[in-house]
Parts: C-alpha cells; structure tokens; sequence
C-alpha cells in the first residue's frame, strides 16, 4: 500500500511539473508588454505659447522726402498664443498641421537720419512700428531619436495686423527742410506673410507635452504717402519678426 502511495504522488509531481512550467514560461514572455507603453505622437493636441519676441524694421524713401535715403531699426516686445496641433505618426516620422492665434507685441521708433546740406541736425519726423494681434496656419515635419522626444520643423501661412507711423516731433524745426507732414502719416493693415520655425516637444505624460520652439515671420511690404505742403511722398516699410517661446500642450485622445 505504501509502495501504491508513493507511486500515486510521484505521478502528481510529475503532472505539476509541466503546469507549472507553462505557468512560468506565459510570466517570463508577458513580463515585456508589462514594460511602460510606447508614446505615440498621433492625436490632437491644445495648448498655450509665452516668449520673446523681436524683430527689423525698415523704411524705404521712395520719392527723396530725405535725399539720405533708407533705414532700418529693431523693434522688441513678447508673444503669447493659443494653438491647436493634429499630429500623425508613423515608426519614427511625425507630420502634423496646426493653428495658432495670439498676441504678437512687437513695437519700436527710430529717428529720421540728417537731411543732407544741415549739417549737425537730425530730421524732426519718427517712424513707428508696431504689430499686434496674429494668426498662422502652418504644416511640420519631425521625428522622434528616441521615444518622448519629438524634434521638428515648420512652415506655412502667417499674418498680422502691422501699424507704421510718422509722428513730427518739432513741425517749425528747420532741420527738416521740406516741411511736416500733415497727412497720410500712419498706415495699420492685417498683413499677410509666412513663417518658418523649428522646435522640440518632449511628453512628460501620455497627456503632458513641454515645448521649445523658434519662429521667423515676415509680413510683406506696406506702403504709405505723407504729405505735406509740398508735396506727397511714399514711403514703404518691411517689417519682420522674431520669437523664442516656451509652451505647453494637452492630448485629446
């Protein structure tokens, strides 16, 4: 009977034994999908924008109001923007189309330069500009060297309403020998223009993304006429601007 016991048991050891080898063998190969998931870039996304923001300037005498011509200067001021981004992923490429709309402070003045033949005078007429309010709608390409960390570059449509003005600081001064302008002495549009930027993102969460992020925007050529007793003279103006911003952005889905 003792011999019947043992030999029940042995083969009851021998059973388990493949069992829980099975048993074993399913832990050991689900232990990899137990691992942190992947991200995945696809999705939308919403998020906020707050930086630096400069930008050049340049105002071209186009009928010899100041025979010395041309200038430019530097505005200054910050960004803020509320933006929207759809992202597609596909192994390590990212391609995405998004929007923004904001608040683009650039501002800045700068001095005629001396009429020619008044020696030691400088012009008494100041050119301002300044924009505020702008949108983009833009496309980007990137991809991922490793799994949070997207780098990227954009492209696409941007405007903004620019404003450029002359303000005469001293109309009886004689250092400005063609007289004051009276009118036609400031010009505001919503401008059309491009942009150009590059950035990283990196996921801090599967809904968290932190971002860095360089723009460049041109906004075309806007042209005045001033006039003033003797005359009318144009004037075009470039304007350009620069930012560096830090964002954050929210996954939807």
């Amino acid at each position: 009977m003792k011999l019947r016991h043992a030999s029940l048991m042995l083969i009851g050891l021998l059973g388990a034994v493949p069992a829980g080898a099975a048993d074993l063998y399913q832990k050991t190969n689900a232990s990899p999908n137990m691992s942190a998931a992947i991200y995945n870039w696809t999705g939308w996304y919403v998020g906020a924008d707050a930086g630096f923001a400069w930008g050049h300037a340049t105002v071209s005498d186009r009928n010899g109001f100041n025979p010395n011509g041309s200038y430019s200067y530097s505005p200054s001021g910050g960004v803020f923007n509320l933006n929207t981004q759809y992202n597609y992923q596909s192994g390590m490429l990212v391609v995405g189309l998004g929007a923004e709309l904001g608040e683009l402070s650039v501002s800045g003045n700068q001095q005629f330069p001396g009429f020619s033949g008044i020696a030691g005078l400088a012009g008494d007429s100041i050119d301002s500009s300044r924009t505020d309010f702008y949108g983009a709608l833009t496309g980007r390409i990137g991809f991922t060297p490793f799994d949070r960390l997207l780098l990227y570059g954009k492209g696409g449509f941007a405007f903004a309403n620019v404003k450029n003005s002359f303000t005469d600081t001293n109309p009886l001064s004689l250092a400005n020998p063609r007289g004051p302008f009276l009118s036609g002495t400031s010009v505001s549009n919503l401008q059309p223009g491009w942009t150009l930027g590059a950035g990283a993102e990196y996921a801090f969460t599967d809904r968290w993304i932190g971002r860095l992020e360089y723009d460049h925007y041109d906004f075309g050529r806007q042209t005045n006429t001033a006039s003033n007793i003797n005359g009318s003279y144009s004037f075009r103006h470039a304007v350009t601007d620069d930012t560096l911003r830090i964002g954050i952005s929210y996954k939807l889905n």
